[in-house]
């Protein structure tokens, strides 16, 4: 219940800040509140279902998240930025990254090195374990990047696509709505 009105009065003051910076660019915010809060919780079921489980083409059936992932050993630096061929790339647990990095990070990776399997298994830790990175209230906010820039449509899972760029699907995940004037 706490959550829900730490969850409220931020939207409400975001919805405010958002307001004042919009009105100087001549836009309007159309949606509420409330709109935000609805899109939120329907996205937040959405990526619970995406992080449950795993796939691939060759699999019987899919596989849940958390009895088949493998915690990764990760590079902090790209390989790609080493200056002798020979030189030592150091390398971490993923969860001792998660856990100790206080900026955003990138996750690189040839196909099928588990890129998306690990930001699955992170969802799934963040909406499960209330210890995971827990600086307070926090959820998920997923947006699958092969969607963007594509034509407007349905993807293979049934989600729509609006095939504009990652901002329009940042908004459309957050509830919010603009006019221009």
């Amino acid at each position: 219940m706490l959550a829900e009105w730490a969850t409220k009065k931020a939207l409400d003051l975001a919805f405010g800040k958002a307001k004042q910076y919009l009105a100087e660019a001549k836009t309007q915010l159309t949606s509420t509140p409330l709109d935000a809060q609805n899109a939120l919780a329907l996205h937040q079921q959405g990526v619970q279902r995406w992080c449950e489980e795993i796939s691939f083409a060759d699999l019987k059936q899919a596989k849940r998240t958390m009895n088949v992932y493998v915690g990764l050993d990760v590079f902090v630096c790209p390989r790609s930025l080493r200056i002798e061929p020979g030189e030592a790339v150091g390398h971490r647990r993923l969860d001792s990254v998660l856990a100790d990095s206080t900026e955003h990070l990138v996750v690189l990776g040839q196909p099928g090195a588990g890129k998306s399997t690990t930001m699955k298994y992170a969802c799934h830790r963040l909406l499960h374990d209330e210890n995971f990175l827990s600086d307070g209230p926090s959820f998920p906010v997923v947006i699958r990047l092969r969607e963007i820039g594509v034509e407007s449509g349905t993807n293979r899972t049934g989600g729509v696509i609006d095939g504009q760029n990652i901002f329009s699907a940042l908004a459309r995940h957050l509830g919010l709505a603009f006019r221009g004037s």
